[in-house]
């Protein structure tokens, strides 16, 4: 707050805090003493040179901040439609997943999900490792067996990884 004297008050008079201070203590003031609330003038800032009531300047600003929450409340709404459009989305991917008896059974639920649920139609999925002899016989062709030697492991996932970007362009391209 401002410790500068009230202008139009002779020196030795209260300062600007501490009217602050009684009013913020004392809220009924206004209610006791309406004529002075009603003749009170504030600048408008909106306005220029304009003044305006303290009570129309609190409903100014309490109409900017409703708008700004409710602009935030919007957004968190539009968030959470979209949160729970892609919970749906993963929970049918899982339901499929789970119903596939086979490997080829898995790859085509993965492939349909990947396809109609998150609009992908290009994809690849990289195995590492020992992979299982049904797995590797898939010949899914979205499914590359990278081998395991540890450096050449790395290398090899480097390459397989910028080949694809290559071919593919842009990573968050839908068709």
């Amino acid at each position: 707050m401002n410790k500068q004297p009230i202008r139009g008050a002779e020196s030795g008079g209260i300062a600007e805090d501490q009217v602050a201070d009684y009013l913020l203590a004392h809220p009924e003031f206004f209610e006791r003493h309406a004529g002075v609330l009603t003749r009170l003038k504030l600048p408008h800032h909106q306005r220029g040179t304009a003044a305006i009531s303290l009570v129309e300047r609190q409903v100014l600003v309490l109409r900017e901040k409703h708008a700004a929450l409710e602009k935030k409340l919007h957004e968190l709404i539009d968030n959470g439609r979209a949160n729970e459009a892609i919970v749906d989305r993963v929970h049918r991917l899982t339901r499929r997943l789970l119903r596939a008896t086979d490997v080829p059974g898995l790859l085509a639920a993965l492939e349909a999900s990947l396809l109609e649920d998150f609009g992908a139609s290009r994809w690849t999925m990289l195995l590492t490792g020992s992979v299982p002899a049904n797995l590797a016989a898939a010949g899914h062709p979205h499914l590359r067996i990278v081998p395991r030697a540890r450096a050449a492991a790395r290398s090899a996932t480097r390459s397989a990884i910028t080949s694809l970007a290559r071919r593919l362009g842009p990573w968050a391209r839908r068709s």
